[in-house]
């Protein structure tokens, strides 16, 4: 009786940076995402399982990117493989496409994207959205930035600390925190607070225009200063999660697997992506058939004898003799009423390394001397289905190897610029 996995399980991270990220809680059987339960922002990875962090609306990205990455690919190798018209074709490879495209939102891109997440981590102490909070959790951040911008001894509103540009790191960490959170419900506090983000990287006018308050060079260091500080954050809990890291987790070890299943793919797709080869009798009988090979026979004829391997009472598989001239090729098939077709497609393979237990037609084989004599050393493995199955499955494990260094570069590059730094 066979054992069944259920339970809840985290798919979809999203978000990504500095070892923050949102992921959803799924139901499973088997590993298999079923529907989603509620969405969490991971502000630290400890290790060994454990995480800190707290709860957030479902995020709608982070399912899209769970059923698109565990359902989209087999769903779109299943179209692909079956295709019998244009519709399903194009149909497999958008969903394809987009199974692909949803593992770059795993992590964020851009400058902004990411001078925004210095700030968030800063001002609203994790690197979480406002928009993505629950409205409870919101409203206690922002009001415990309302009331520590208030206490200042220079207390100005934050709309004119965006507009006239902050006087120190406090200021623009408190003022940018006050409109990020309003930027919920108010679109304009969250074009002040894009303002006052912008202000930190570059030197405002002083000299009219809005920006009519000189505060000479302190503006440009407050970015700096601040993307700082979210480093700082950042590398604590990066020393926490490499103390806790488990052994798969290790970089050289994923690179020595990487190389192993790269040198997998490669022979996979090479066998799968070669183009059907056909053969003659001549090169059947030959010193170095085309073993393994997915080949093509043209036979004078197709016996079909009553020769059968049963598992139980079920036929496992039958026995059909290609002839060419003299000489027979025993081709093995499930075909329930036998072969017709004379144009034949398999793999081949050597009789004499076949074992009876796997195959016990070849027992029979031996014990006839007369087609014994005429058999060739090969047999064949015929294709029940067509080879678009094989293709599409070849390409797909040679674009997850691919994939998969192309994180593991990426990973180890981002590493590298952090240790310079």
């Amino acid at each position: 009786m066979g054992v069944v996995i259920y339970g809840r399980r985290a798919y979809g991270r999203v978000h990504q940076h500095e070892g923050e990220y949102a992921d959803t809680q799924f139901a499973h059987i088997d590993f298999i995402p079923l529907f989603p339960i509620g969405s969490f922002w991971v502000t630290q990875d400890l290790g060994n399982g454990q995480r800190m962090g707290f709860p957030i609306k479902l995020n709608g990205r982070s399912v899209a990117a769970t059923y698109l990455r565990i359902w989209g690919l087999p769903i779109a190798i299943g179209l692909l493989a079956a295709s019998s018209s244009v519709a399903t074709t194009i149909a497999g490879a958008v969903i394809g496409a987009l199974s692909i495209w949803s593992w770059t939102w795993r992590s964020r891109r851009g400058d902004l994207e990411l001078r925004r997440s210095d700030f968030d981590r800063v001002a609203l102490g994790s690197r979480c959205n406002p928009a993505w909070m629950t409205a409870d959790m919101r409203e206690r951040v922002g009001k415990s930035l309302e009331t520590s911008l208030a206490k200042r001894d220079d207390a100005r509103p934050p709309d004119d600390v965006a507009r006239f540009g902050a006087k120190d790191v406090q200021e623009a960490v408190l003022a940018y925190g006050v409109l990020r959170i309003s930027a919920v419900k108010h679109r304009a506090a969250g074009a002040a607070a894009d303002r006052l983000l912008a202000s930190a990287f570059e030197q405002l006018p002083t000299d009219g225009g809005p920006y009519r308050e000189s505060i000479g060079s302190a503006v440009p260091e407050l970015g700096a200063a601040i993307s700082a500080a979210a480093r700082a954050h950042a590398e604590a809990a990066r020393a926490h999660r490499i103390a806790g890291r488990r052994w798969f987790q290790n970089r050289w070890l994923q690179l020595a697997g990487l190389v192993m299943v790269s040198m997998g793919a490669v022979g996979m797709a090479g066998e799968n992506l070669r183009p059907t080869l056909d053969v003659t009798g001549k090169q059947l009988g030959g010193v170095n058939p085309p073993i393994s090979r997915h080949v093509r026979v043209q036979c004078d004829r197709v016996q079909n004898e009553d020769w059968q391997v049963l598992e139980g009472d079920d036929i496992k598989e039958r026995v059909t003799f290609c002839w060419l001239g003299e000489h027979m090729l025993p081709v093995v098939h499930k075909s329930a009423d036998g072969l017709a077709d004379v144009t034949l497609e398999g793999k081949l393979h050597y009789i004499s390394t076949a074992t009876s237990r796997e195959s016990p037609w070849i027992d029979a084989l031996h014990q006839d001397s007369d087609l014994d004599a005429r058999s060739f050393e090969v047999y064949m493995t015929r294709d029940d289905g067509d080879r678009r199955s094989d293709i599409v499955l070849g390409v797909v494990f040679l674009g997850a190897v691919l994939a998969g260094w192309f994180f593991w570069v990426r990973a180890f590059v981002r590493n590298r610029r952090r240790v310079a730094a």
